[in-house]
């Protein structure tokens, strides 16, 4: 029952630092959409077809290395 309560706990957190991350880089990217749109006072937008599931392997890579130091499993 402990190792249950150890995997749901070890399961949440994970799912905060994922959420807490993807919120992070979101605020970050809007962020600089917003300086570059002030800077030309005007933004044109071209629509590009984007793999989110590769963008966001992609991610997990960068903070792989933190999480393993934390114990903490990554996955997709």
């Amino acid at each position: 029952m402990e190792d249950l309560k150890t995997v749901k706990e070890v399961t949440e957190d994970a799912t905060e630092m994922k959420s807490k991350f993807l919120k992070n880089t979101l605020n970050e990217i809007h962020k600089q959409l917003n300086s570059i749109k002030i800077e030309s006072q005007k933004m044109l937008l071209e629509e590009i077809p984007v793999n989110v599931v590769s963008m966001i392997e992609k991610c997990l890579t960068i903070i792989a290395s933190k999480a393993l130091d934390q114990e903490i499993s990554l996955f997709l």
